[in-house]
């Protein structure tokens, strides 16, 4: 069993979307050969904990002195969306204060459990340089990954991925942003959790996640509420469940339901009582934008709406792999024709329930990023 360093800023006990895709690799990596050991900071202050997604024995909890650790030692635990968000925290990599940190106990665990290879995930970009200057330290082989593109320019990105034996990349739009680079692979975030084609009574709409600040869901909304007033759509039998924190508020609605952050493992019974699933992107963001829910989505059952510009990364998935439509933030009318279109199908008894896209899925994911390893490990 080969032991990998892996490093990661964002890693349980905190929640939210960020640490999914790591603790899927930790999880299902000892299958292929691997045992993850865990370099991350002692907990900041953060939007939500889950302490179920917590699965590696082996994990050091370093001290830090980025905002947000230094926000918790002042007694601040719990930060919220929206205008409560400090503005520090959102224009400077506030992670960087666990720097120094981070390589003194990284560079004493890779001596004394003698790690085999060095994988740091980001963002933030803080573990790359951790990475990259533990490698030129111990000379022990590096795999950085990409969950966003690294988008700026300087001396520091080209340092770190000349340092580094291999790129890991969320997905293939993101290869531009690592030109000139030939050591470069394509690793999408996997899923592991399969459901059954629910049996519901009632017309259900699921958003698990964040409402974001960019991403609001009232168009959706405004959607509904005009079949409700056209007699198209029963508002006794529709209904929209919202799972996560908010940045924007909900309109009342009888037929919405908000629940806060829930921890991850609870997170299946919303699946198993919805038929259709909701993925929103806004009109403002980039153009590679991929949500950690859409390759959720990519395991169920359901059709998916994707409500998001026309050549954004998340709906041109949405259509490619055939899991459901997209339409854009500001066609009220197309979002309404797909909204009616689901709510008849579901009633008249012919609803479009769909088969899984097994490329994702978690085997054939992690199995990929362990031969990424066993190449790099055995140079």
């Amino acid at each position: 069993m080969r032991r990998v360093l892996l490093i990661a800023y964002y890693h349980p006990p905190l929640g939210l979307s960020g640490v999914h895709r790591v603790v899927r690799f930790e999880k299902y990596l000892l299958e292929y050969g691997y045992e993850p050991v865990v370099l991350t900071p002692k907990p900041g202050a953060y939007y939500a904990y889950d302490d179920s997604l917590l699965v590696v024995k082996d994990v050091c909890f370093t001290e830090s002195l980025d905002l947000l650790r230094i926000l918790r030692l002042l007694g601040v635990r719990q930060l919220t969306g929206g205008k409560a968000r400090p503005k520090l925290l959102r224009w400077i990599e506030k992670e960087m204060g666990w720097i120094p940190f981070a390589i003194y106990k990284g560079y004493e665990m890779i001596k004394c459990k003698r790690i085999e290879l060095i994988f740091a995930t980001s963002p933030p970009v803080t573990d790359l340089i951790i990475g990259a200057i533990l490698k030129t330290l111990t000379g022990v082989p590096l795999v950085i990954d990409l969950r966003d593109p690294w988008v700026s320019n300087n001396w520091v990105k080209r340092w770190v991925y000349g340092v580094s034996d291999h790129i890991v990349v969320l997905d293939e739009a993101f290869r531009k942003y690592v030109n000139g680079y030939d050591k470069v692979e394509v690793i999408p975030t996997p899923y592991d959790m399969i459901i059954e084609v629910p049996k519901m009574e009632i017309f259900s709409i699921l958003y698990p996640g964040l409402i974001r600040k960019l991403a609001p869901p009232y168009t959706f909304i405004k959607g509904i509420d005009e079949l409700i007033d056209e007699g198209k759509i029963d508002s006794d039998k529709i209904e929209v469940n919202f799972v996560g924190h908010l940045e924007v508020p909900l309109p009342r609605r009888p037929y919405i339901k908000h629940y806060t952050y829930v921890p991850y493992h609870r997170v299946k019974g919303f699946y198993e009582n919805s038929v259709l699933l909701l993925l929103l992107v806004g009109k403002y963001e980039p153009h590679f934008m991929i949500t950690c829910k859409l390759f959720e989505y990519m395991g169920m059952p359901h059709p998916v709406i994707a409500i998001a510009p026309k050549g954004v990364r998340a709906r041109e998935m949405v259509e490619e792999y055939s899991i459901g439509e997209g339409v854009d933030p500001d066609d009220i009318d197309g979002i309404k024709r797909l909204i009616l279109k689901y709510y008849n199908a579901f009633y008249s008894g012919d609803y479009p329930w769909r088969g899984t896209i097994e490329r994702f899925h978690v085997t054939h994911v992690v199995g990929k990023l362990a031969s990424i390893f066993d190449k790099v490990a055995n140079r």
